[in-house]
């Protein structure tokens, strides 16, 4: 099984199904767990595990009352949502530009038994104090993507403190053997020995393919690398980033666009019909106004007109 990736700088690794890929990372804690993450260098990678040959690693009066009633109805949807799309581009841009891979990929969940009677971590650096904190978002993610997960915390590989690559995908490989029987477990190994540095490598089984594709091991290293900086606890940084990519994998992060050209249409109606309703309302008072001075104007007034002009038309014709 080949490797392929980048090491050290700050490139992450690229690499293909049926050989192993960059997708770890330097970075990491001074000073232990707990202590504040600085910025991480580099990065590493892992890959999916070849099973057997070429197999793969994983109107009017009363009307203008209610049509008063209607605009106002119009608007007020109108503006709920507008500002529910306002919410959702927000969101979508701020899921666009940040550092977490976009997920573009409709996947469905894996069907398959794995065996977790394991667990879901192991931690031979004695990092996690609350078990119960951790497996809530391994168990979260396995329960969104039907892959199984599993953690391994460490600073040995190969009986080395400073592994290389091939260490890495060695020890890898070879532990996904020692603790499965099934190929539908996603194992990650998280390596830290050096203060502030940290490595990271996958295998996944070969029914997981189907859900861990590139895209969404990248959302899971995008994760933890995101969280590992924050000032939450060891086994909630993980929790949460597996929690976090889980729930980015199974969906898709779709286009705000075609939802914003409806919300523009519908406020040209409301526009449209405002207008129409504002010049409906001014010709209605008008008429109003002319019919009050018919009914105030003074009787006698209008007799005595009348009478003048009957008297001029006798005159005409006599």
């Amino acid at each position: 099984m080949g490797s392929s990736g980048g090491f050290g700088g700050s490139s992450r690794g690229g690499g293909s199904y049926g050989g192993s890929r960059g997708g770890g990372s330097y970075g990491g804690r001074p000073g232990g767990p707990g202590a504040p993450r600085p910025p991480r260098g580099g990065m590493w990678g892992g890959g999916f595990r070849p099973v057997g040959w070429g197999g793969y690693g994983r109107g009017r009066g009363g009307c203008l009352g209610s049509l008063t009633a209607s605009i106002l109805t119009i608007v007020i949807v109108a503006l709920v949502l507008v500002m529910a799309l306002v919410s959702m581009l927000t969101g979508f841009l701020s899921s666009s530009s940040s550092s977490i891979t976009v997920s573009t990929v409709e996947r469905e969940k894996l069907v398959a038994d794995a065996d977790t009677s394991m667990g879901y971590y192991t931690d031979e650096l004695g990092w996690i104090r609350s078990a119960s904190t951790l497996n809530s978002g391994l168990k979260s993610f396995y329960q969104d993507t039907g892959v199984a997960p599993y953690l391994y915390i460490t600073d040995t590989v190969n009986g080395t403190h400073d592994p290389t690559e091939s260490d890495m995908e060695t020890f890898t490989s070879a532990l996904y053997d020692e603790l499965f029987d099934d190929e539908a477990h996603f194992l990650l190994v998280f390596f830290e020995y050096y203060s502030g540095q940290y490595n990271m490598w996958y295998v996944g089984g070969s029914q997981t393919k189907a859900v861990m594709d590139d895209e969404a091991c990248d959302i899971l290293l995008d994760y933890i690398d995101e969280y590992y900086y924050s000032n939450l606890s060891d086994e909630a940084m993980f929790a949460t980033a597996f929690e976090k990519a889980g729930e980015r994998i199974m969906s898709v992060t779709t286009s705000p666009l075609p939802a914003i050209i409806i919300a523009l249409v519908v406020l040209a109606v409301v526009v449209v019909l405002f207008v129409w309703w504002r010049k409906a309302k001014a010709q209605k008072n008008k008429e109003a106004e002319q019919t009050e001075r018919i009914l105030n104007a003074d009787p006698q007034k209008f007799g005595t007109e009348d009478d003048q002009k009957l008297n001029d038309l006798e005159n005409k014709y006599k």
